[in-house]
């Protein structure tokens, strides 16, 4: 018989004293940042139930609340992704990929972000965005392997 997983019932503690319980040596996050956090860990809960809605609205009001803090990106990403894959919002998605990009972290899914961007604005029917965006992939990756998935449409 399979042990049956247990249910999330919430946050009952923040989420830098849970990393804290785990490993000691982890720094708390900034005051900044713990909204966020927070806001992540409540997103992926609830888009673990399949209340995707609810997971964008969450990332949304903690994005307008932190700025550009610490774990914004990673929000903003998440954001998008929900936007494109669960909610059928390219704009909304390709909004999200630019804050990411205009924040600039983290660092390891930037690549990953500018080229979501121009296949939102692509599936946004934004054929111009798409371009520009396209573009700005070619410029920060020029060796990037997603190139010829973003060739601009003024090229054959």
């Amino acid at each position: 018989m399979r042990p049956r997983a247990a249910r999330w019932s919430g946050p009952s503690r923040s989420s830098a004293a849970r990393v804290a319980s785990v490993s000691p040596s982890v720094p708390p996050l900034p005051r900044a940042a713990q909204p966020i956090a927070d806001a992540l860990v409540a997103a992926d809960a609830l888009r673990a139930r399949g209340e995707f809605a609810a997971a964008a609205s969450t990332l949304t009001d903690a994005l307008d609340a932190a700025g550009d803090s610490a774990g914004a990106g990673l929000a903003a990403f998440t954001l998008g992704r929900l936007a494109i894959e669960r909610l059928d919002q390219p704009t909304r998605a390709a909004r999200a990929f630019e804050r990411m990009i205009a924040i600039g972290s983290p660092s390891s899914l930037l690549e990953d972000a500018y080229a979501r961007r121009a296949r939102a604005w692509r599936a946004a029917g934004n054929q111009a965005e798409a371009d520009r965006a396209a573009a700005d992939y070619a410029r920060a990756y020029p060796r990037g392997h997603r190139l010829d998935d973003l060739t601009p449409s003024s090229t054959p």
